[in-house]
């Protein structure tokens, strides 16, 4: 598990000793930035759980550190600001034991609380799958070849020979899409697990979402760099600035005519592509 922050871990920790499997069946190692000494009242009473700090690495870091440190044949990946259910461990190890095969793999969701979503804009980045390039609220065909790092898991053979996750993604954003890229060129099969859930603890902000989404475009002109096109954002990054700013305006012009949820989204839409541009066109001038 990666980690950026120490605040939710008492409740990522509570949650993780009730799971419906028994504790000495597995191992939780959390990888981060938060000095030892402030993460040690923390897991100093949770067995089979440690911690390493991990000065100024990015995410890919964490992930490569926690896996050199844990030996279990089945590695599942869990973001530090998602809460799982009692069972959601139980229904990764039932998939693997279900599908023994190398290449198969799990993923579940991870969704808002109901007082989140009240707010318009985490109820659409949860369901448009704006967030994690899928929907988990709504039927999403994309989920057959998606990966992320947040809740998923993976044969511990088949990440050995994909290799380890790329350091050069020194933002935390796709690092784990391109190693979902690489997975799946071995073969990889994903199994999407609705009963494996998580609550995402966490409060999305307009801003925030914005300045992640720049990290996003920074991230995807380092793919370029490691993989050959085409890529599927290649369009959108071609558009000129003063364009995506016409867009903008037009998006925030409906929205303020007709108030529906479709023009509201779209406008939303529109603004993060042009905050993804603007992050690619950073990442691009410093290759």
């Amino acid at each position: 598990m990666t980690l950026d922050k120490a605040a939710g871990i008492p409740s990522l920790l509570r949650a993780l000793a009730a799971q419906t499997v028994p504790p000495e069946a597995f191992e939780v190692a959390i990888e981060g930035d938060v000095p030892a000494a402030e993460m040690e009242r923390h897991v100093e009473h949770a067995p089979r759980v440690t911690y390493e700090h991990v000065p100024h690495g990015c995410r890919a870091a964490y992930r490569n550190r926690g896996l050199a440190r844990t030996h279990a044949p089945v590695a599942v990946f869990l973001a530090d600001d998602f809460v799982p259910a009692p069972a959601w461990l139980e229904h990764h190890l039932r998939l693997h034991e279900r599908r023994p095969e190398e290449t198969a793999a799990g993923i579940g969701p991870g969704l808002f609380t109901a007082a989140f979503r009240d707010d318009p804009f985490m109820r659409w980045l949860e369901d448009s799958g704006s967030l994690f390039g899928v929907s988990f609220t709504r039927p999403d065909p994309r989920r057959a070849s998606f990966f992320y790092g947040a809740n998923v898991s993976v044969k511990r053979r088949l990440l050995d020979r994909a290799g380890p996750f790329d350091e050069r993604f020194r933002h935390h954003a796709w690092d784990d899409y391109e190693m979902g890229r690489r997975l799946f060129a071995l073969g990889m099969t994903v199994d999407f697990l609705p009963d494996a859930s998580c609550i995402h603890e966490h409060d999305v902000t307009f801003d925030e979402r914005s300045r992640a989404v720049g990290r996003g475009g920074e991230s995807a002109a380092v793919f370029e760099q490691l993989h050959p096109p085409p890529h599927p954002w290649r369009p959108l990054v071609g558009v000129s600035a003063w364009r995506l700013g016409l867009r903008v305006a037009g998006a925030r012009l409906r929205a303020l005519a007709t108030g529906s949820d479709a023009a509201r989204g779209a406008l939303y839409q529109a603004l993060m592509d042009r905050a993804f541009v603007a992050g690619y066109r950073r990442g691009a001038a410093d290759r």
